[in-house]
């Protein structure tokens, strides 16, 4: 009999303790809720585990049927039958200045502002007409459409974030 008061005094002992620990962590996670946002200068910030970046929305400039001839100054690369592209990652805004000069483009003080330290800029030219470029972290994709007379030029201007080596180009009337 005594034996049973005792394993019942236990049992009771460890429920009242788990009960305890329980309503201490409650009142700590009501507390930590209120206090969110609040760091002594002795506190460290935790370090994420996951980043999300806030990928700005792209500055990207048309312009159409535009230019007769690609100039020879420019070290552009075929990527598709007459489709061209260069990627400034390493110009300044006067090297910027005299690439658009060169293809005939006006700079404004809208297209003139870029960090090349956190963006790229994608030219590219093309015969056919330039109709969309979407892009995301992950890649950028490019719809074209009629084939004309003489090339259009797009400036994509995107976060360094984009994958630029990942370019998908899709022509409409092929």
């Amino acid at each position: 009999m005594k034996r049973l008061v005792i394993y019942v005094f236990l049992l009771i002992l460890t429920f009242y303790s788990i009960y305890l620990l329980f309503r201490i962590e409650i009142k700590n996670e009501k507390n930590e809720i209120n206090t969110i946002g609040k760091i002594n200068n002795e506190e460290m910030l935790p370090i994420p585990t996951r980043i999300i970046y806030k990928n700005k929305k792209e500055k990207n400039y048309t312009f159409s049927n535009i230019l007769n001839n690609i100039p020879l100054n420019l070290e552009v690369k075929e990527v598709k039958p007459e489709i061209y592209q260069m990627m400034l990652t390493n110009y300044g805004k006067g090297d910027f200045k005299n690439i658009c000069k060169s293809l005939g483009i006006e700079t404004t003080n809208d297209l003139l502002n870029f960090n090349l330290n956190k963006e790229t800029i994608i030219i590219t030219l093309s015969k056919y007409e330039i109709q969309n470029v979407k892009q995301n972290i992950g890649n950028i994709k490019y719809t074209f459409g009629n084939y004309q007379d003489k090339y259009s030029i797009n400036i994509l201007i995107v976060s360094k974030i984009v994958n630029t080596n990942c370019i998908y180009y899709n022509i409409n009337n092929l």
